[in-house]
């Protein structure tokens, strides 16, 4: 039989349809489109080849294996050891609210899995690929909704884009013990976050892989590891966002940054003024493609902070946003996040 080709339309041998062939997907497998402008992949010997792609042919291997060159990548000089770490960092907004972090700091780049496992069963929560020196957002969870989840496992292989040496797979299991989490002791200061948090080594070179609980672990103590660990101030790690330039944008919204003299408006002008500049600031954040948006109200009787608020759940349900760093801004700011969050 004429080997199967891109281009080629194939029918399926045990069911009705077909497609034209897009991608040879390894020499036992093919990639179809199909009627209905569907791509899915298909063994070979599920196939039926109907006609033959008209234009000619090379006269080479039909399997052409093609790795996408990936994007460049800014590394930080001494970060060259694999270090991974799983984060919980507590909701400020809504105290049974919980969001996951995975955190990469080092050079390197991670294939990874993470998955919650309950009676014996695992659920994907997230999987690709993470860059160098980013921490990402796996999800964000009710306190409720973890009380099912008996363990995370997280599952990951090292790599690089360029000569590497080999590391052994990540293959780990997080105990949680969901009850520690309504206690605000266990969240501490850290490195990577400007919220308070509970941070666990995935993977440290410099270390065998060692399973820690939730329940009995002293977040304290890891911490102290790690900053013994290195002697090194290391630079922040940076967010989702890959570009420095586009992490962060700021605006004041007290009424003498906005206007020359607050003395000459009334205090229901002085609010619409406030909101305007916030809603110019939100669509140049968005334009701007950045991270996040820090909205400096003020403390005051909180009717700024209330009306962003209620802007945002009506009109950008979509973005989520919660108190900015307490240590920087006290209660007196809002930081609002542009990336995607899992219910």
């Amino acid at each position: 039989m004429a080997q199967i080709q891109v281009g080629d339309t194939v029918q399926y041998l045990n069911d009705v349809g077909g497609g034209i062939v897009t991608k040879i997907i390894s020499p036992v497998m093919v990639e179809i489109k199909d009627d209905s402008g569907f791509e899915i992949p298909v063994a070979m010997s599920e196939l039926l080849l109907t006609s033959e792609k008209k234009t000619e042919k090379p006269q080479s291997n039909t399997y052409v294996h093609e790795v996408a060159k990936p994007p460049e990548i800014t590394t930080i000089p001494g970060n060259d050891n694999p270090q991974m770490y799983f984060a919980i960092v507590p909701d400020t907004k809504q105290l049974d609210i919980v969001d996951f972090y995975i955190i990469n700091d080092s050079n390197y780049w991670v294939l990874f899995t993470c998955s919650s496992s309950h009676n014996g069963s695992l659920e994907l929560l997230d999987s690709g690929s993470i860059e160098p020196n980013i921490k990402i957002h796996i999800g964000q969870f009710g306190l409720s909704d973890i009380t099912h989840m008996q363990n995370i496992i997280f599952q990951g292989i090292i790599y690089d884009t360029q000569a590497y040496s080999y590391y052994s797979p990540i293959d780990m299991s997080i105990t949680i013990q969901h009850k520690k989490l309504y206690t605000k002791a266990v969240f501490q200061t850290n490195d990577f976050f400007d919220e308070d948090a509970w941070i666990t080594e995935l993977y440290d070179d410099s270390k065998n892989q060692i399973e820690k609980s939730l329940g009995n672990t002293n977040l304290a103590e890891i911490l102290n590891q790690k900053e013994s660990a290195q002697s090194r101030k290391r630079p922040r790690i940076e967010s989702t966002s890959k570009h420095k330039k586009n992490e962060i944008q700021e605006i004041d919204l007290h009424i003498h940054e906005l206007i020359e003299d607050e003395h000459t408006v009334g205090k229901e002008e002085m609010l619409t003024i406030q909101l305007q500049a916030f809603e110019a600031a939100l669509h140049k954040a968005i334009k701007d493609n950045i991270n996040k948006l820090v909205c400096i109200h003020g403390v005051g009787n909180g009717i700024l902070k209330t009306k962003i608020r209620s802007v945002l759940d009506t009109d950008y349900p979509h973005l989520f946003y919660q108190d900015a760093s307490f240590q920087k801004y006290k209660f007196g700011a809002t930081v609002i996040y542009f990336r995607k969050i899992y219910k």
